[in-house]
């Protein structure tokens, strides 16, 4: 006898239905989207406003172009577009200040800060009454007058730097100056925040590799925007398996995690019983805040933002400033005129109070800052409960409004040549006038906690650098420097050597 082969006509049926679902609620959601939504009048291209995989294929599969596209779709359709279902973008220098004046109580855009993966962190807190909280435990840490008293901790790395270079010039061997100067600031921002420095700067090749992964794990944490399981399959990793993937850079990035979790853990284990000099860490370990607010948690990912912060917007801008200048010897000239005639020993290191008072240095590190714009990425912000208005247009509650610092240091109306290093622009009469519309470190509530910080370096690097050496490019050119990838901070070519120069 023969028999029919059985066929589940219940599971193929149910395949079917289930698909056909799948369809339905796919159109009806991108109908939504593009004629009904609040946002629907907010022009753009209509892909973008369709779906979010529109932003993946630039930022994930190109590699951080989204950027780029944004810019492309400003000269098209304005000053406010809509690049994702949620999200508008605004082009317009005064609507940045308004957006983050000090009375702002906005909060931040969840899902684009997920790329952080550190919501106890003040940067990841999305909230606003929480991260005011957060920040008031940290600030006064960071407050001039602290930097100050902690000058010499900075001044012992630009030291070691300038040794490290002297052995460069001795050698006859060319410098790596992107490399050394994200060592330094790792160096100065884990002495700074944490129980002990890094120790970056003794690396002999001022840690290339290990700044390789670094640069890798930016790029992955775009991608954990988009799809928020990679960063937790990796921490699930085993060492021993990190081990023999990559026995060199990513095990050195691997314990650097071990690094944070460890002494997070010491530090709370040893509240109140610490005689070492205090940290940021301790800062928030010790505060009045509650208990969730000083846990092993809270200041792990402190920790990983801070250093992660205060170190690639750092080396970028130094290396930025540094070959611009050397890029354009009568600037270095006159910078170098202007600290020799301090009249000291060129061998003694200059204070970060001397320094802040000679005009063309404070100029050359204005200008650094802004052609550097070492903030790449854009800045949404929210509002919960009220609309937010822009010219004609009505953003409900709970829409994603964000804007770009570079929009707001290459707008040529306020920057003319706004592409060229031009520190005299610091110099003359509109100083007064530019001075409003620099803003390297953000503005409002969610600015730059570590600027006073950042600022310290940035004198005491540039100034202790150019008054003791003279350097010259090697095999360096504006393309390696320029930013060809949006990893939140901006990022050159790949195949980039960045910035090398002779010390002679």
């Amino acid at each position: 006898m023969d028999y029919e082969p059985y066929e589940p006509a219940w599971l193929l049926n149910s395949t079917v239905v289930f698909l056909v679902l799948v369809v339905i609620s796919a159109v009806t959601l991108v109908t939504y989207r593009l004629y009904l939504s609040p946002l629907a009048m907010i022009p753009g291209p209509k892909l973008a406003a369709a779906t979010g995989w529109y932003e993946f294929y630039y930022d994930c599969l190109l590699a951080g172009k989204y950027i780029f596209e944004i810019e492309r779709m400003h000269q098209v359709y304005g000053s406010i577009i809509r690049i994702s279902p949620c999200e508008v973008h605004v082009k317009d220098p005064e609507y940045f200040l308004q957006l983050n004046s000090s009375t702002s109580k906005l909060n931040k855009y969840a899902w684009y800060y997920n790329f952080v993966a550190a919501p106890d962190a003040g940067f990841g807190t999305i909230s606003h009454d929480l991260h005011r909280t957060r920040r008031a435990a940290v600030a006064k840490y960071f407050s001039t007058a602290n930097v100050t008293r902690l000058e010499p901790l900075i001044q012992k790395c630009v030291s070691k730097l300038i040794s490290r270079l002297e052995e460069h010039r001795l050698e006859g061997k060319v410098a790596d100056l992107s490399n050394a100067y994200r060592c330094l600031a790792t160096d100065v921002i884990t002495e700074y925040a944490l129980p002990r420095s890094r120790l970056m700067l003794d690396s002999p090749d001022f840690a290339a590799g290990y700044n390789r992964v670094l640069r890798d794990f930016t790029n992955i944490a775009t991608w954990h925007r988009h799809i928020p399981i990679i960063f937790p399959i990796f921490n699930a990793i085993p060492r021993w398996a990190i081990a023999i993937i990559d026995p060199g850079p990513s095990l050195a990035v691997f314990d650097n995690q071990k690094f944070f979790k460890e002494s997070a853990a010491n530090i709370v284990a040893s509240r109140g019983r610490d005689k070492r000099e205090p940290t940021v860490l301790h800062e928030i370990s010790n505060s009045n805040s509650s208990l969730s607010e000083r846990s092993v948690s809270r200041l792990i990912h402190e920790a990983q933002t801070l250093v992660g912060a205060g170190t690639e917007t750092t080396g970028n801008t130094l290396s930025m400033t540094t070959f611009y200048l050397l890029a354009n010897p009568d600037k270095a000239g006159r910078l170098k005129k202007e600290l020799m005639d301090l009249g000291e020993d060129r061998g003694q290191p200059m204070s970060y109070q001397a320094l802040q008072k000679l005009p063309f240095l404070t100029a050359v590190i204005s200008e650094g800052l802004r052609i550097s714009s070492s903030v790449a990425g854009r800045l949404p912000r929210v509002s919960p409960t009220a609309a937010m208005e822009y010219n004609s247009y009505l953003l409900p509650a709970g829409t994603a409004v964000s804007m770009s610092i570079r929009d707001v240091h290459f707008d040529e109306s306020i920057f003319p040549d706004a592409h060229h290093f031009k520190p005299e622009r610091w110099l003359g009469d509109e100083k007064r006038a530019l001075e409003e519309y620099l803003i390297p470190f953000s503005k409002g509530p969610r600015s730059c906690v570590g600027m006073n910080l950042a600022l310290a370096e940035l004198y005491l690097v540039i100034g202790n650098l150019f008054r003791r050496f003279d350097m010259k490019l090697v095999d360096t050119n504006e393309e390696d420097l320029t930013m060809a990838h949006d990893f939140f901070s901006p990022f050159g070519p790949t195949d980039s050597k960045g910035l090398r120069v002779a010390v002679l």
